[in-house]
């Protein structure tokens, strides 16, 4: 099981704990949209068509469309 454990300053770059590891995780975006044609006539104009930005376009379970916005590192967030 994966926990995200995160300091709330950030001047220390010591584990939060010692079975700490860290580790990096995809930035996942999901809009409530059906389809990036919906997320365009909406939002397009300032944000930028949807299937131009991130990879591994899909839907959700919940019918959603979702997009990866590549990794982040996971600075205080850690595998244990």
């Amino acid at each position: 099981m994966i926990f995200q454990v995160i300091r709330t300053s950030q001047h220390c770059n010591t584990k939060p704990f010692e079975n700490c590891i860290s580790i990096k995780l995809v930035n996942v975006q999901t809009r409530e949209f059906r389809t990036p044609e919906e997320f365009d006539n909406k939002f397009g104009d300032k944000e930028g068509k949807w299937l131009n930005y991130g990879t591994n376009h899909r839907v959700n379970a919940r019918g959603y469309i979702t997009r990866d916005m590549g990794f982040e590192d996971a600075r205080g967030g850690y595998k244990n």
